[in-house]
């Protein structure tokens, strides 16, 4: 037995049990199905994936015979091209539930094909050229290399998470500036609203004694489109991890231009459709923000880094004289592009009203190009240039080779990317559910300073997002760090 059969053995039982976990979690959870179908069948089909998913790793880990998982995938693939088979004739549901579980059972198919029965070896005399491999071989080939991959890379999310538990001490800076960016805010909008809006409090408070169950609550966030909740507001926490912490004036910032956007909705003929003008007024926010954000980030980056001296605030200035105007720039360039697309995501707007017009199917078109658009605007930008400022740091960088590293990292590490967000997924759902626990609503227009007990709610929800932002820059730093030469020399020793 090799030195390493005991731990993958370990790592195999763990797996089955987290598998059996979500399977059980998907039993109890079908009960809800006839109360409340559209929650409770997101909840259902995702516990069901991560115990497909979990219960594959294990099988597919190091150690298991070929012909186990061979088996499992084949039963997998049959099982998922039946069901969305039996669904598509029942009429029950449309396209968007048959179509992805019948690629999903066709993929299941093709992975199975990837695992052939243990022959015995040959002898130099029998042995024969290998034979050309059909489609469905090399397809099966790479999705078994990119499985193994993903587990593979894995092991940047246990180093971040035992380097977030040895500095304690960043740890509680990150809380603690977090906790300042969020009641800055929280104070900032209540005096906007005192001054510009005092109509608001009133309905708030109305709003807020409302009576809600958790399942609405939950379901809330996932009644018009999916794509928003579910992808692209954590993709956007996820390319962003330090969101939190160095949003401190952000809120006052916005205050100081509060009065211009007031004169500005009082014109006579305004609609609330974004123009070139608002994103003028938007840039006049968002530069004296990002001069402030990117004084903390550069810092806490500069830490991260670090990771094996001590924390001094001392050393800030030297952080900041080499890296704050490659960062700043950065962050100018993002704001720039977004300011630019902001009116045509607006335009994008109309598109569900004009499409009322020739039916359903021309309105979830335009729905979709709606979200394309805003998808292009902001989180694509923030997900391509998300390793620029780690690569900026970490290898003292100017801010156009920063960039170039940046995109190069993309491409070299995408995989542990992909294997960082699902991780990261799980954990911001678990802090979702945290806020749909809440007995009151938590949306930013019940929060303020009259009613604390939302607001403290919602508190903790953000310092655990900054906490989590904390781990994926560890893990992002790591991988900045990792240059093709230096990961030649540690596969070398």
């Amino acid at each position: 037995m090799s030195p390493g059969e005991p731990q993958r053995g370990t790592m195999r039982v763990l797996l089955y049990l987290l598998a059996a976990v979500f399977f059980a979690a998907a039993i109890l959870n079908a009960q809800f199905a006839i109360e409340a179908p559209f929650p409770a069948l997101i909840a259902l089909v995702v516990a069901c994936a991560l115990g497909f998913w979990l219960l594959s790793l294990g099988l597919a880990y190091p150690g298991n015979p070929p012909r186990v998982k061979r088996a499992f995938f084949r039963l997998l693939g049959v099982l998922l091209v039946a069901a969305g088979i039996l669904v598509g004739l029942s009429g029950g549901f449309g396209w968007l539930v048959v179509l992805p579980a019948v690629c999903a059972g066709i993929l299941a198919l093709l992975v199975a094909q990837g695992y052939r029965p243990e022959q015995p070896p040959a002898s130099a005399a029998e042995q024969q050229p290998p034979e050309p491999r059909s489609i469905g071989d090399a397809a099966a080939a790479v999705l078994a290399r990119a499985g193994r991959g993903f587990v593979r890379e894995l092991a940047v999310a246990r180093r971040a998470a035992r380097q977030f538990g040895r500095r304690p001490a960043l740890a509680l800076v990150v809380a603690v500036l977090a906790s300042a960016a969020f009641w800055s805010s929280i104070v900032s909008a209540d005096i906007g609203r005192r001054h510009y809006h005092p109509q608001q409090p009133a309905a708030r408070v109305r709003l807020a004694s409302r009576q809600r169950t958790f399942r609405a609550r939950w379901a809330d966030r996932y009644q018009g489109s999916l794509v928003w909740p579910l992808i692209s507001e954590p993709a956007s926490a996820f390319a962003d991890p330090f969101r939190g912490p160095t949003a401190v004036a952000n809120g006052w910032v916005t205050l100081l231009w509060a009065p211009v956007f007031a004169r500005r909705a009082e014109t006579p003929g305004y609609t609330g459709t974004w123009t070139w003008r608002d994103s003028a007024l938007m840039l006049g926010i968002g530069i004296p923000a990002a001069i402030v954000w990117t004084l903390l980030l550069v810092g806490l980056l500069g830490w991260v880094r670090d990771d094996d001296r001590p924390l001094r605030i001392s050393d800030w200035p030297g952080y900041l004289r080499a890296h704050y105007v490659p960062v700043l720039v950065l962050w100018l360039i993002l704001m720039g592009w977004v300011m630019l697309a902001m009116p045509l995501v607006t335009v994008a707007n109309w598109l569900p009203e004009v499409a009322e017009r020739w039916g359903g199917m021309a309105l979830s078109l335009a729905s979709v190009m709606q979200e394309a658009l805003f998808l292009v605007a902001w989180v694509v930008p923030l997900l391509l240039l998300m390793f620029v400022p780690f690569a900026i740091v970490a290898q003292r960088l100017g801010a156009w080779s920063g960039i170039v590293e940046g995109l190069r990292l993309w491409r070299r590490r995408w995989l542990a990317a992909v294997a960082l967000f699902v991780v990261f997924r799980v954990a911001y759902e678990v802090l979702v559910v945290w806020t749909a626990l809440a007995p009151w609503p938590t949306e930013p227009w019940a929060v303020s300073l009259g009613t604390p007990a939302p607001a403290l709610w919602q508190w903790a929800h953000q310092v655990g997002l900054a906490l989590l932002g904390l781990w994926v820059a560890y893990a992002f730093m790591e991988i900045a760090k990792t240059t093709p030469a230096n990961a030649r020399a540690e596969g070398a020793q």
